[in-house]
């Protein structure tokens, strides 16, 4: 009955969320894995998947966002004083292409949201970035599930 939450794309307007497609997160990732959900070819959906536990267990406020050019933020938060904060998985940013791919993304929110801060959460890279003179915190999960 509660094996998956339900994650709605942030907007401004209560109808247009309620109006937009629905992304769903397994409240036990592993559990879902054994029990045969493939939410694709790879493993990354667990990385996401505990992000969105962390966030949930931090956060009342949870959604996920696409700009106006189509690029999507994995998730936007919003703090108990009303500050947006975006949040990107990715399992590493070595690669230039998922780097880039991911900081667009924060780069519209920051644009358009007017969002405070960005962190993109990976397997085990630490680094700090800077785009549109606001700084991107790179986390490992391990150590940012610990903050």
């Amino acid at each position: 009955a509660f094996l998956f939450d339900e994650l709605r794309c942030f907007s401004e307007s209560r109808r247009k969320q309620l109006k937009s497609l629905s992304k769903f997160y397994a409240v036990d990732p592993i559990l879902a894995k054994k029990s045969g959900y493939h939410h694709s070819g790879s493993d990354y959906w667990i990385l996401e998947n505990f992000v969105f536990l962390e966030l949930k267990r931090r956060f009342s406020h949870i959604w996920y966002w696409n700009s106006e050019k189509k690029f999507e933020v994995d998730f936007i938060v919003k703090d108990f004083d009303g500050s947006l904060y975006a949040f990107q998985v990715a399992q590493s940013i070595k690669s230039i292409d998922t780097k880039t791919r991911e900081l667009r993304a924060i780069e519209a929110a920051f644009f358009e949201l007017n969002i405070r801060k960005a962190f993109i959460i990976t397997e085990n890279e630490r680094d700090t970035l800077e785009v549109q003179k606001r700084l991107v915190e790179v986390f490992p999960f391990y150590r940012w599930a610990q903050i």
